[in-house]
């Protein structure tokens, strides 16, 4: 049997490619993001929060600790006034909850981060974020910087399979940064879809 170099270097032959059959879009597209891990995969970035989100993070902090001490107020105040016990301790419960939903949110702002590398899109810590693999993205796009305020702009992923994209919010980014991430993005994934 007769073998040949084929495009990438990897060696065929000759009956896988007379009797190869054609690929279907979405075997293409994950193909080509393989194709881009194995060129890129020492391209990256690490775009940070905690730079333009800190007085937000700083605002939950505080609001959160007075919506803890009020809660926990009202839970030791339970004893005294054993009439309104449910409800002291309903309010007193869902200020608690309160204080731990928004220093989840400020540790998030302070200590997350968006990586774009040769593997995906990734945003961090791991217990906020969430990862999405090259290999499952079949098309990009990103909001064009006068097309809305800086607030509301997003990275769209297509994924195969799915008819929504996932959504990423980048309007905590400055617009040099958005600039740049678009650059990788289409450095790794190629050209960016067009609506």
């Amino acid at each position: 049997m007769a073998f040949s170099d084929f495009h990438d270097g990897s060696l065929v032959s000759e009956f896988d490619r007379e009797n190869a059959v054609e690929a279907t879009p979405l075997e293409q597209a994950a193909q080509r993001r393989l194709d881009a891990h194995r060129r890129y995969g020492d391209v990256s970035a690490v775009f940070g929060m905690r730079h333009t989100r800190y007085k937000h993070a700083l605002a939950k902090i505080v609001i959160g600790a007075i919506t803890g001490g009020l809660g926990a107020f009202l839970i030791v105040e339970i004893p005294k006034t054993p009439d309104l016990t449910t409800n002291l301790a309903i309010i007193g419960a869902i200020g608690l909850a309160t204080t731990l939903a928004l220093w989840m949110l400020a540790a998030r702002e302070l200590f997350g981060r968006l990586k774009v590398d040769g593997r995906g899109v990734a945003m961090l810590p791991a217990w906020s974020g969430y990862s999405i693999p090259w290999a499952e993205v079949t098309s990009w796009q990103m909001t064009g910087e006068d097309d809305v305020p800086s607030e509301y702009q997003q990275l769209k992923l297509w994924r195969s399979e799915e008819a929504f994209p996932a959504v990423v919010d980048i309007g905590w980014m400055t617009a040099d940064s958005r600039g740049t991430l678009r650059k990788i993005i289409r450095q790794i994934a190629g050209q960016e879809r067009l609506d």
